[in-house]
């Protein structure tokens, strides 16, 4: 876990602001693992890969159109959410849903 956390930090830009003083385990005991991102604990796969296929998915968008839809489709696909409402602001600032 703190090879992980230090990883993220390094990579976003902020070695050195965090730091990892304790760990809880909701699934039983806590063992060493292989430090694979393709398992969770629970057998699904990890949040953390299916966060980097939705953005490999939103990473294709080229209009805002293409952009909802793939943002949806890696919800749908990669996290289970089956139901989400983008509410956002027309041309003339009243409210239009999606």
């Amino acid at each position: 876990m703190k090879a992980k956390l230090a990883g993220i930090a390094s990579h976003t830009g902020m070695s050195g602001v965090f730091r990892l003083r304790g760990a809880i385990c909701t699934r039983g005991p806590c063992r060493p693992g292989r430090g694979t991102a393709s398992a969770a604990p629970g057998g699904g796969l990890s949040r953390l890969s299916a966060l980097r296929r939705c953005a490999q998915r939103v990473a294709g968008s080229n209009d805002l159109d293409s952009l909802v839809e793939h943002t949806l489709d890696g919800l749908v696909h990669e996290f289970g959410i089956r139901h989400a409402m983008l509410l956002m602001l027309d041309a003339a600032g009243s409210a239009c849903t999606r």
